[in-house]
C-alpha cells in the first residue's frame, strides 16, 4: 500500500481555545506554508487570531466547522502528499 511518509504529516491545534469563527481551507485543497486555515475567537481576549499551516501540503482532513469550540482536538490534517512510502507485507516462505 501507498502511504504517506508519517514524519512529513501534522496535526494543527489552536493555541488557544475558543470558537471557530471561519474555515478557509478544504480536504484536498493544496496549501502553502502558512496558508490561513481557520479563525478562532480566544476566550480569554475575545480576540480573532488565525491558525496557519505549518507546512506546505494537502488537507488530508478537516476536522472543524464554524461554530464548533476549538480546544486540544485537532482542526487539520496537512501531510506533503510528495513524500510517499510503499509498504509491502511478504510471508518468510515469498521471499526470493
Amino acid at each position: 500500500r501507498v502511504v504517506i511518509d508519517p514524519r512529513r504529516v501534522t496535526a494543527v491545534r489552536a493555541r488557544f481555545p475558543g470558537p471557530v469563527v471561519r474555515v478557509y481551507q478544504e480536504v484536498g485543497d493544496r496549501v502553502p506554508k502558512n496558508a490561513p486555515l481557520a479563525d478562532i475567537e480566544s476566550n480569554e481576549s475575545l480576540t480573532v487570531y488565525t491558525v496557519r499551516a505549518p507546512l506546505a501540503g494537502t488537507v488530508l482532513a478537516r476536522l472543524t466547522n464554524v461554530g464548533d469550540v476549538a480546544g486540544a482536538e485537532p482542526l487539520y490534517r496537512i501531510g506533503d502528499v510528495t513524500a510517499l512510502q510503499i509498504e509491502l507485507k511478504a510471508f518468510p516462505d515469498q521471499r526470493t
